[in-house]
């Protein structure tokens, strides 16, 4: 699934995550230009986002 920019595909992990299907793994560019890239989004998804052990 892919989200428009890193809020939407933020938001759309964080939605998965609480749904009976959450993802498996997140892939994510490290430099957005004008964006907030993936060494940030990641940073923010394990701010909100508790990681179980399947």
């Amino acid at each position: 699934m892919k989200g428009q920019n890193d809020e939407e595909a933020l938001a759309k992990y964080i939605a998965a995550s609480q749904s009976a299907k959450p993802f498996d793994a997140v892939i994510m560019d490290l430099n957005v230009p004008g964006g907030m890239g993936g060494k940030e989004a990641i940073q923010k998804l394990l701010a909100v986002v508790i990681l179980k052990p399947r």
